[in-house]
Parts: structure tokens; sequence; C-alpha cells
């Protein structure tokens, strides 16, 4: 049996302080180039990136420094995302 080692890049502690979570969800990230060489450098920003919606696929922006560009996230098939405004 091949097991799978999962490494945490960066997590966000004090968003689940500052904001009540309702809901959270594991996604796969889609990263290309320079993405994947700021993401082992450790260059990530959570405390200023935010998540959108476009077309009905879901974008983290604002993650990594220096990279001024949209990063598609994958979500299993089937997954629904509630928005609460």
């Amino acid at each position: 049996m091949k097991t799978e080692n999962f490494k945490t890049i960066s997590e966000n502690r004090k968003a689940r302080h500052e904001y009540f979570v309702l809901e959270s969800m594991e996604t796969g990230i889609e990263l290309m180039g320079t993405e994947v060489k700021s993401l082992r450098l450790g260059q990530v920003n959570l405390k200023d990136s935010w998540c959108s919606i476009d077309n009905g696929e879901l974008f983290i922006k604002a993650m990594l420094s220096g990279i001024n560009e949209c990063i598609y996230l994958l979500m299993k098939k089937g997954t629904f995302l509630t928005v609460i405004l």
C-alpha cells in the first residue's frame, strides 16, 4: 500500500480567531512555473489573500508574494460552496 506524504505549507490560524468559520474544505491547487518556486521558498501570504468564485470556478488571489495572479483551486467533483452574504 502506497502512502502519500503531505506537507502543510502555510496556515492562517489568526483567521479562525477573527472570523467565525462555518465550514472548511480541502482543495487542490494548480501551480505553474514561478508559483511552484515561490511556494517551495515559503513565500506564501494567507493574511492578505482571499478567494473568489468566477464563472463557477474557485480562485485564490494575492496568496504568493510578488505574484499578482489568480490561482485556480481544484475541488472534488460534486462539492458545492455555500456563500453567505
